[in-house]
């Protein structure tokens, strides 16, 4: 059994980055998926240190509280998640986590070097073209197939 996430796989593709060269980016399997959601869990905690850092102690305290029981429930797989990962923050940590296997010496610094807004709008292109949805039936879902439509039915 493959060790990547049926609804969320990176085909392998080729894209270009910001000095001009072209880079291959990997599937991403569920090891990198883990070390995404690792990284979104210290992002958060790390924000709220920063933000609370000059406050009174009982709002602090408050605010640390919160951030922190969010942060142990994000994930890639939640909505919170993936609010973040659509950061610039964000989707170039999954760029750099696909590239990784590639180029393993590649630094995240490096990665967010090579990013323009025109560079993370093709990401996000590609990303959207690359990963496929499975419907929670194991039925694949082609461009072609149009989204079924939920009905209402009264009692």
């Amino acid at each position: 059994m493959a060790n990547e996430l049926p609804h969320a796989v990176a085909a392998i593709r080729d894209v270009v980055l910001a000095d001009g060269k072209t880079y291959r980016m990997s599937p991403l399997d569920l090891k990198a998926w883990g070390e995404i959601d690792l990284w979104l869990e210290g992002y958060i905690k790390q924000r709220a240190a920063r933000v609370y850092a000059d406050a009174p102690a009982a709002i602090k305290d408050e605010g640390l509280r919160v951030a922190f029981a969010r942060a142990n429930k994000v994930s890639f797989a939640n909505v919170d998640g993936m609010m973040l990962l659509t950061t610039p923050e964000g989707t170039a940590r999954v760029l750099w986590h696909a590239l990784r296997k590639e180029y393993p010496s590649l630094t995240i610094d490096e990665v967010k070097g090579l990013w323009t807004d025109e560079v993370g709008r093709e990401i996000e292109r590609r990303l959207e073209e690359a990963n496929r949805l499975v419907d929670p039936t194991g039925a694949k879902m082609s461009p072609e197939t149009p989204t079924p439509t939920p009905t209402l039915t009264s009692p």
